[in-house]
């Protein structure tokens, strides 16, 4: 990494940014800064898609706001929920297999040694994610992107489960790009209790004015903690020291000394994901399907307002009545009360409606479901349905892609921005962190030593991505196949068996414990053929002997079967002189 940082550090080409209060502040607030122009349509969002999501500074921790203000029909909502309940399912599924490490060596990955260690380093990355919070964390990450258009995770060690996944929401966190167009800078503001900071950072390290206020017991009283992660410009690659490692983490309070923060710390890679569902150009943050669903919600929540007046103005109407009951005591329309009136007055007290409601109920609850339906398609509600029901066995990937193939056309570049910006550098972080414990990653055997690995993603999307290739291998080898029979034998000799087989395992996930490499199928193919010419050697030889056997007896019954003139028919057969011939 160079030196040299993007426009949101504040610094110059050249001028290495210095470790005070002032810089920090000074990149802190820039990163902020960048989010001014964002918050409002953040706020729709919230307002209209999700209002469990979102923190927007000037509001207090722990306290009970009314969010759902403007939320009368929950679609939007719900379709959120199941989104990224389907996103888990489909994409990092907690109760299936959703990575395997490989070698970048293609034919190293065929060694049964070689699997066999690439099997167990996955079993403990597994364990790892499954005894952590990372699965929790990543639903509310899921929610967050189908919501707001992107999503951050920050990572960070921890003593009892190796790693600790942090969602943060949309507005508590700003972020930086690098010239490449990856994250490489964020700034949080965190609000904390004294209690709080004095646990997480120390006592110590804790400005004064907070340990006063730790002293009192005074632990209602919120804080702000700033926390900025930033490239380090004294990175040294060679040098295990945390203060110069490639990225830096810093925090502190305005109350913190300006060279002495409550907390640093060292990342050898980004420790924050940040991932966006779609974006434009050199925007930093996302759009997402809260976005498109953005002003169906506001119109659904129009049309509810009026369903909703329009059945209480049904069931309650206003009422016409003669003064008269007004000077009575008026008019008590609870309902099984008695309306009493003076008869002497003449006449009927005359009450009644006061209008005659001509609103068509079924008419707008019919244009409610349409909008509703555009909601559930906006964040492909029906396609997260059938992946969760093919969690539970009722689907396989063939029926989902059959099913829903222009959906999975439509989310594919989704999936592949997820893959890169989210899932591998997750992976990534949990093998540097379990690198950095001793003797929990096994040495690897002697011959891949060195060679670098890549990630192979078989979740339940991958598969169903992967699975639209396998309707043209299937074409294609029937196609050979019809050749072959059609008098083209020669067809034959283009089908790689074994590639093929490799290619279909591969596409349908298939562990690779279950397919034999193609050294040992060929040396057991070996084996049978040379097997099967051992068979029919012996085959022949036996016909053979049975055919001299047979030949013997037949020679024998032969030499024993007399003829007239004494010999027998072996001896006539082979041309002897009969007995008592000429000479004696």
């Amino acid at each position: 990494m160079s030196e040299v940082m993007n426009a949101y550090s504040g610094a110059t080409v050249g001028n290495p940014i210095k470790d005070t209060k002032g810089q920090w502040n000074k990149i802190h607030q820039s990163l902020i800064d960048g989010t001014l122009s964002w918050i409002p349509y953040w706020r729709e969002l919230q307002a209209y898609i999700n209002p469990q999501l979102g923190y927007f500074y000037e509001r207090t921790p722990n306290y009970p706001y009314e969010y759902d203000v403007f939320m009368i029909d929950q679609a939007a909502q719900q379709s959120n929920i199941i989104q990224a309940a389907g996103m888990q399912t489909g994409i990092s599924s907690p109760s299936r297999p959703w990575f395997k490490l490989k070698l970048r060596v293609k034919h190293l990955n065929e060694s049964d040694d070689n699997k066999t260690w690439l099997s167990r380093q996955e079993d403990k990355m597994y364990q790892m994610l499954a005894g952590s919070n990372f699965y929790n964390a990543s639903h509310q990450f899921y929610m967050e992107l189908g919501c707001f258009g992107h999503a951050a995770m920050f990572v960070e060690p921890s003593l009892d489960e190796i790693a600790r996944f942090i969602t943060l929401t949309c507005g508590e966190y700003a972020m930086g790009l690098g010239s490449d167009g990856k994250p490489n800078m964020m700034a949080r503001r965190i609000k904390m209790t004294s209690s709080q900071i004095v646990d997480k950072f120390g006592y110590e390290r804790t400005p004064l004015q907070i340990r006063m206020e730790f002293d009192a017991d005074k632990h209602t009283i919120w804080h702000e903690v700033k926390h900025l992660i930033k490239p380090n410009p004294d990175h040294n690659p060679s040098s295990p020291k945390s203060k110069e490692m490639k990225y830096h983490g810093v925090y502190w309070m305005n109350e913190s000394p300006e060279t002495e923060p409550l907390q640093t710390e060292g990342y050898k890679s980004f420790p924050v994901m940040f991932a966006r569902w779609n974006v434009q150009g050199q925007n930093v943050y996302g759009f997402g399907p809260g976005w498109q669903a953005r002003n169906d919600s506001k119109s659904i929540q129009l049309i509810m307002t009026d369903i909703l007046s329009a059945c209480e103005i049904g069931v309650k109407p206003p009422m016409l009545a003669p003064v008269s009951m007004q000077r009575g005591g008026g008019v008590n329309l609870t309902p099984g009360r008695v309306i009493w009136y003076d008869p002497q007055s003449g006449g009927n007290p005359g009450i009644m409606p006061a209008m005659e409601l001509k609103f068509d109920i079924p008419s707008a609850m019919q244009a409610k479901g349409v909008i509703e339906d555009q909601i559930r398609k906006a964040f492909f509600a029906d396609l997260f349905l059938m992946l969760q029901q093919l969690d539970n066995h009722n689907m396989t990937a063939r029926e989902i892609i059959e099913r829903s193939q222009e959906k999975m056309t439509m989310i594919g570049p989704v999936l592949e921005r997820l893959n890169h910006e989210f899932l591998k550098p997750v992976i990534h972080k949990i093998w540097e962190l379990m690198l950095d414990i001793p003797g929990l990653i096994d040495p690897p055997p002697q011959g891949i030593q060195g060679i670098d690995m890549d990630i192979e993603y078989i979740s339940i999307l991958a598969q169903a991505q992967r699975m639209s290739n396998i309707t043209a291998i299937e074409q294609w080898m029937q196609f050979s196949l019809e050749m072959v029979k059609g008098g083209l034998p020669q067809a034959a000799y283009k089908i790689n068996v074994f590639g093929t087989l490799d290619e279909y395992g591969d596409m349908l996930g298939v562990p690779p414990a279950m397919i034999t490499s193609d050294k040992d199928a060929t040396a057991q193919m070996q084996q049978a053929q040379q097997q099967a010419q051992q068979q029919q050697k012996m085959a022949a030889m036996q016909q053979m002997a049975q055919s001299a056997q047979h030949a013997a007896g037949a020679t024998q019954q032969l030499g024993n079967t007399p003829l007239a003139n004494g010999n027998s028919a072996l001896d006539a057969l082979l041309g002897n002189q009969p007995q008592g011939g000429p000479g004696q």
